[in-house]
């Protein structure tokens, strides 16, 4: 991921033609995303820009929706999203904490009575840190993101 900007001040290479870089381990095609700062520019903005996205890109490489029965969790409270959950599903893949991006309720779709569909990523998708959990290993980056920054 390449974060570019522009500072409102000054004429020298860092205010005019700033860049920081950061390297997600867990891809290994070259094809880098450049982004566009929104705003002022610092170099502590951009590496923090940067690194923010390849834990979002990351986090969103591991998602699942899954159907529940009733709109309540074990311990009686109605499911919300940024809640983190546990999965544990053998069939798909998935055990450890994932994160509920949104909660669909339904009562009586098609006979199936009163459920709640959940979609889950990994935490790190909505700036959380690594799941930890026996499938975290298979999730495309580590729990700790060390972003790799360069100049230009």
């Amino acid at each position: 991921v390449k974060v570019r900007g522009q500072a409102s001040e000054g004429t020298e290479k860092q205010q005019l033609r700033p860049e920081a870089r950061a390297n997600d381990s867990g891809v290994s095609r070259r094809r880098p995303l450049i982004i566009p700062h929104e705003g002022e520019v610092t170099v502590d903005r951009l590496k923090k820009r940067a690194d923010w996205q390849v834990k979002r890109g990351s986090g969103y490489a591991a998602t699942a929706s899954i159907t529940v029965t009733g709109w309540r969790d074990g311990g009686g409270k109605i499911w919300t999203r940024n809640w983190l959950v546990q999965v544990q599903d053998a069939w798909i893949g998935i055990d450890g904490l994932m994160v509920i991006k949104s909660v669909t309720l339904t009562q009586d779709a098609e006979g199936q009575g009163t459920v709640a569909i959940l979609d889950l990523a990994d935490p790190r998708a909505l700036g959380g840190e690594n799941p930890r959990g026996k499938t975290a290993d298979a999730y495309s980056a580590p729990g700790a993101i060390t972003p790799e920054y360069g100049d230009q």
